[in-house]
This record gives C-alpha cells, sequence and structure tokens, in this order.
C-alpha cells in the first residue's frame, strides 16, 4: 500500500510538473507566414543582416532612408491594414504621409503591395522583413531593396 501511495505522489509530481513546460515554452513563428509579418512591430534598419537573399549583385540598391524614417514604427494587422507611427520626427508637411494603409500579400508568390505598390518579398522571418522594388533610375532598371528588423 506505501509503495502504490508514492507511486501516486510522483506520478501527481510528474504530470504537474509536464504541465508547466507546456506553458513556458515559446511560439515559433515560421518563416513566409502572415503571423511572421503581423506577431510583432517593424522598424527600418541600415544594416543587412542576411545579403544571401538580395536580388543579383549590381542589380540592386538600398532604399536611403530620411531622418525622419529613423524612428518610425510599421505594423502590419490581419484586417489588412498596415499601420504607420512616425514617431518624434515628422516627414515634411508636403508629404502628408498617411498613418493608415492597405495591404496584401501573396505569399506563396512572395508578393506584398502596399497601397497599390507592388514589392517582391525577400525575407520574412520572425525576426527580418526584407522586400525590393523594381523602379529605373537615370535609365537604368534597378531593385530598391526594404529592410526591417523588430525594435
Amino acid at each position: 500500500m506505501r509503495k502504490i501511495k508514492y507511486l501516486l505522489i510522483f506520478l501527481g509530481f510528474f504530470i504537474i510538473s509536464s504541465c508547466k513546460k507546456d506553458k513556458d515554452e515559446t511560439v515559433v513563428v515560421k518563416d513566409f507566414t502572415l503571423k511572421a509579418l503581423t506577431s510583432k512591430s517593424w522598424k527600418a534598419v541600415l544594416d543587412d543582416g542576411n545579403v544571401s537573399v538580395n536580388p543579383k549583385a549590381g542589380t540592386y540598391m538600398y532604399y536611403a532612408l530620411h531622418l525622419w524614417e529613423y524612428d518610425d514604427i510599421i505594423t502590419f494587422r490581419t484586417d489588412d491594414k498596415v499601420n504607420y507611427n512616425y514617431g518624434v520626427s515628422k516627414a515634411p508637411d508636403y508629404l502628408q504621409m498617411p498613418e493608415l494603409k492597405t495591404y496584401s500579400i501573396d505569399l506563396a508568390n512572395k508578393i506584398l503591395i502596399i497601397d497599390g505598390v507592388r514589392y517582391q518579398i525577400l525575407e520574412l522571418s520572425s525576426s527580418r522583413l526584407k522586400y525590393s522594388l523594381a523602379v529605373t533610375i537615370g535609365g537604368t532598371n534597378t531593385n530598391l531593396v526594404y529592410m526591417f528588423e523588430h525594435p
């Protein structure tokens, strides 16, 4: 009888400790998912943490951040809206930048469309968002690369 009592106590302790581990587990966000895009806010960065996903060398350039963009926080919401918190540094009045824009995403083809502008998603993970915009500058076709990480 005493052995059964100790066995039940041990079994109860084992079950309780197992449940506690489940609560402490972190949620894994997979690459190229809506959850990776919408789970946290994004802030533009200047350092490219993964050049391996960039377009072919010589066919891209990095988007040059303006001074007022350094403290911007961008949040992609699950209702197809992207919220721009422009922070303390405001853009010049003549730009009249809206705080809320619409977006759509095609994860299968790695396409992100923000207010009608079509971007190619280069990287979308739990820590980094990188996309490019095909443009013509001085008669040369190039891709502007935009880079974001969580603040």
